[in-house]
């Protein structure tokens, strides 16, 4: 049933109108071509119910967590529920009453959902397993259709494969790279096998390239090179791999080194472009997102405006009020607009115990953890530069609470390198 509750976060973001078969909208059924929020909504709710309730009557098969991590997640889920019902009360939003007190309930149930309770009940061996063969095989999915038709899967000049969005398509693209370090390092051990982890693995970074995206395609870089350091040398063609690589980067920084750096500088600054998106300013753009942000918050400082605070205000909830210039791109400001100073303090607690934990991770003796530590660790960056990740239905957010949640496990003596 986890891997049923996994899996629906991938299923639920997929677009079947490239195909020219499923309508962009039908009624409540489909939405942007694909399952319709209501659907993604409900089919969380029932089977990670049942999970939740397995787990509530079996306490002998949970790990164990970090205290400091469980204080957090009932400091967090406390601070929403208060917050929203402060709102309510001073009539903050005019959203529906029931309809903000069911936003701060679906995220509390996601924090504890993927944070807490399949954390500790999937091994993080068969969380990478069940993440690697889904993000790999709908990344690949999604380059046999971009060789189908230079037009297919694209959304303007940026790749979202067999995804409603480019946001999907880059997480997807991104679990299906770090999957495939982990099974490289960790898992496969013929030099056959090895290699073909090599290929999926190039594949799946041409993909996260043609999304244009500057971050998560950095993340992916740091991640793999960090591998190359932290994880010791016990196969031939592993050596063989660190060898090349670590060569062929001294020389390509010897000769090309500031030249790269000149293209680095130009992609950040809108000057160049990263695969086939259109040159932008990304400096520029984050700083207009921030300051946006901050004029937001300045106007409820105290209580914020809200959860739906993204969403055009309405009596009546609408998936299509959702509103993207509304996010302030920043996890701090972002935090400041939903839930005010308390939820900044909170926020920001919560990014340096993650700082702690992923450092931590990287020198522990299962693989696994390793390279979710260095997952996490690359990505701290682009949690601070988006959105505080509360959402039952994102596709992010549930994926980032899990990893949060398997950072937090305690290390067991049976933790051994695999």
């Amino acid at each position: 049933m986890i891997s049923l509750v996994i899996a629906l976060i991938f299923a639920s973001k997929i677009s079947l109108e490239w195909t020219g078969l499923i309508p962009r909208e039908k009624s409540f059924l489909v939405f942007q071509g694909g399952l319709h929020p209501y659907f993604n909504l409900v089919f969380t709710l029932l089977l990670g119910g049942y999970v939740w309730f397995r787990w509530a009557h079996r306490p002998e098969t949970r790990a164990a967590q970090s205290k400091a991590f469980k204080f957090f997640l009932l400091a967090l889920s406390g601070y929403l529920v208060l917050i929203t019902t402060l709102q309510i009360l001073f009539k903050v939003s005019d959203q529906n009453i029931w309809v903000q007190g069911a936003a701060a309930f679906c995220s509390v149930y996601t924090i504890y959902l993927f944070g807490r309770v399949i954390p500790s009940q999937l091994s993080l061996e068969n969380f990478w397993s069940l993440i690697t063969r889904i993000s790999v095989a709908l990344t690949m999915i999604s380059l046999m259709i971009f060789i189908l038709g230079s037009g297919l899967g694209f959304k303007g000049y940026r790749f979202v494969g067999v995804f409603k969005h480019i946001p999907h398509m880059v997480t997807c693209a991104t679990l299906s790279c770090f999957g495939l370090i982990y099974y490289l390092y960790a898992r496969v051990k013929t030099t056959s096998a090895k290699i073909v982890c090599m290929v999926l693995l190039l594949l799946s970074f041409f993909a996260l390239i043609l999304t244009g995206t500057r971050s998560a395609s950095m993340a992916v870089l740091l991640g793999f090179f960090l591998c190359l350091l932290l994880f010791k040398t016990e196969s031939n063609s592993i050596r063989i791999v660190k060898f090349t690589t670590g060569i062929t980067a001294l020389l390509i920084v010897f000769f090309f080194g500031h030249h790269m750096a000149d293209q680095a500088y130009q992609v950040m600054t809108g000057e160049k472009s990263l695969g086939a998106r259109i040159a932008s300013d990304g400096i520029q753009t984050r700083r207009e997102e921030f300051t946006r942000g901050l004029d937001a918050f300045k106007e409820r400082s105290v209580l914020g405006t809200g959860l739906l605070s993204k969403f055009n205000p309405s009596e009546d909830f609408d998936f299509k009020a959702y509103n993207s210039f509304k996010d302030p791109h920043n996890i701090l400001m972002s935090a400041g607009v939903v839930g005010g100073w308390g939820l900044i303090v909170i926020a920001a607690a919560g990014l340096l115990m993650l700082l702690y934990g992923a450092i931590k991770g990287l020198f522990s003796k299962n693989y696994a953890r390793r390279v979710l530590a260095i997952l996490v660790l690359t990505h701290i960056p682009i949690l601070f530069i988006y959105h505080i990740h509360v959402s039952i239905g994102g596709f992010a957010d549930r994926i980032y609470w899990m990893l949060f949640g398997y950072l937090a496990l305690i290390p067991q003596a049976s933790d051994v390198e695999l």
